[in-house]
C-alpha cells in the first residue's frame, strides 16, 4: 500500500512539473500547437489544469486558427446532449465525425441558443442564463417566479456586450425582453394578439429587430428601439406557406434565418416529405419561393437555424438536419429533391429509419 501511495505522489509530481513547465515554451510554437487543435481538443487543452487554461487564450484569434481557414471547417459543429449529467457530443456535418465531451457545469440543462460563442441554457422551472464553453463562464438572467414556458428566444449580441437583447415568446400570449444597461439585467414583458402563435424556431436577429414566424406562417417583428407600445407588429405579409389549421399543423415545422441582411425560411411537411424555402422581398412584403440555395447551405434546428457560404465544392444547395441514420447525418438536397447521408450513395424521399437529436444546437464556428 505504502508503495502504490508513492506512486501516486510520484505521477502527480511529475504532472505539476510538466503543467508548470509549458508556460516556458516559445510563443511561436505555443502558438503553432494551438493552431492545430479542433473545438474539442481547444476545450480538453483548457480543461487538462489551471495553469494550462490560464496561458491559453478563451476565445482563439482568426489569425492564430488555421483550421477555420480551412473549407471543411467553415461550416457549423451540431452539439447535443447526451444525458443531464453534461455529456454531450459534437457532430461534424459533413464528414460525421464524432467528439464526446463531459462539461459538468451543464449537468440538468437544456440548450435553447447558441450563436457568437455562447450557449443560452435553462434549468429547472425558472433558471436562464449564458454559458461561454471555451472560458468557462456563466452570466445569470433574471429569474422567472413561474416555470419555464417559452416557446422559443433568442439573443441579439454576447451576453458581455453593452446592448445585448434576449427576446422570446411564452406559451401564453406574451413575450419577454431582457435588456443589459450598465452591466445590469432588466426584464419586462408584452402582451400579444392571440391570433400570433408562435412557431417553435428561434426568432432571427437582423438589421436591429426580432424577426418571428408564427404557427400559421405569419411574420411578426419586435423593435426594441421603437416606443413602448408599438415595440411589436405583425407585418402584412400573407403566410409564408398555407399550413393549414393551427390545430391540425403539428406535422409542419417552419425555420427562420438571417444571410446578409436578408430574411430567409424554411417549411418542412409531413416526414419531411416536401421542402420549401423563401426569401422575403421586403419592398414588396411578400414571401418568394425558391428553387436553390445557389452557393450557400442551410443548417436548421428549432433552437438555431443559419445559412452560410458553402466554401466546400459539392456542400452548395444542401440543408442539414439534426437527423441522423444510423449513426451518418442527414441532409436535403435541393437539387435531387432528396436525403442522403455522408458516404451512401442511396437516398430516401422522407424521413423514414431515421432518429433526431432534441437537446442540441448548431454552433458556429466562431467557437
Amino acid at each position: 500500500m505504502m508503495r502504490e501511495l508513492v506512486i501516486v505522489e510520484e505521477a502527480k509530481d511529475r504532472v505539476n512539473k510538466e503543467n508548470a513547465n509549458i508556460d516556458k515554451l516559445p510563443t511561436e510554437l505555443f502558438n503553432l500547437i494551438l493552431s492545430n487543435l479542433f473545438l474539442d481538443d481547444w476545450i480538453r487543452f483548457r480543461l487538462t489544469s489551471k495553469a494550462w487554461r490560464s496561458i491559453t487564450p478563451p476565445i482563439r484569434p482568426y489569425s492564430l486558427v488555421k483550421q477555420y481557414k480551412s473549407e471543411s471547417q467553415s461550416v457549423p459543429w451540431l452539439l447535443s446532449f447526451l444525458n443531464n449529467k453534461g455529456v454531450c457530443n459534437l457532430y461534424h456535418p459533413l464528414y460525421s465525425d464524432t467528439y464526446t465531451m463531459n462539461i459538468p457545469e451543464l449537468a440538468g440543462t437544456i440548450v435553447r441558443d447558441a450563436k457568437f460563442g455562447w450557449l443560452l441554457m435553462s434549468r429547472g422551472e425558472t433558471s436562464i442564463f449564458f454559458y461561454n464553453p471555451l472560458t468557462m463562464e456563466t452570466i445569470e438572467l433574471p429569474g422567472h417566479e413561474n416555470y419555464y414556458n417559452f416557446v422559443n428566444i433568442s439573443f441579439s449580441s454576447p451576453p458581455t456586450s453593452s446592448d445585448c437583447i434576449v427576446f422570446g415568446h411564452h406559451l401564453c400570449a406574451k413575450m419577454s425582453v431582457y435588456l443589459k444597461k450598465c452591466e445590469t439585467w432588466f426584464d419586462y414583458w408584452i402582451e400579444t394578439p392571440l391570433e400570433f402563435m408562435a412557431s417553435y424556431c428561434n426568432p432571427v436577429f437582423s438589421d436591429g429587430v426580432f424577426y418571428s414566424l408564427s404557427r400559421d406562417g405569419k411574420l411578426g417583428v419586435f423593435d426594441p428601439s421603437a416606443e413602448e407600445g408599438s415595440e411589436w407588429k405583425v407585418l402584412p405579409v400573407p403566410p409564408v406557406v398555407c399550413f393549414g389549421g393551427v390545430t391540425s399543423n403539428t406535422s409542419t415545422r417552419s425555420f427562420i434565418m438571417g444571410y446578409d441582411g436578408e430574411i430567409f425560411s424554411v417549411a418542412l411537411g409531413y416526414m419531411g416529405k416536401t421542402v420549401s424555402v423563401f426569401k422575403l422581398d421586403c419592398s414588396r412584403m411578400e414571401w418568394h419561393r425558391l428553387e436553390s440555395l445557389d452557393d450557400k447551405v442551410a443548417f436548421l434546428s428549432h433552437t438555431s437555424s443559419m445559412l452560410v457560404p458553402a466554401r466546400l465544392k459539392g456542400v452548395e444547395n444542401r440543408i442539414y438536419l439534426p437527423k441522423f441514420q444510423g449513426k451518418e447525418s442527414l441532409f436535403y438536397s435541393m437539387k435531387t429533391g432528396k436525403y442522403h447521408c455522408f458516404g451512401s450513395k442511396d437516398s430516401q424521399v422522407d424521413w423514414t429509419n431515421t432518429s433526431e437529436h432534441w437537446n442540441c444546437t448548431w454552433i458556429d464556428s466562431i467557437l
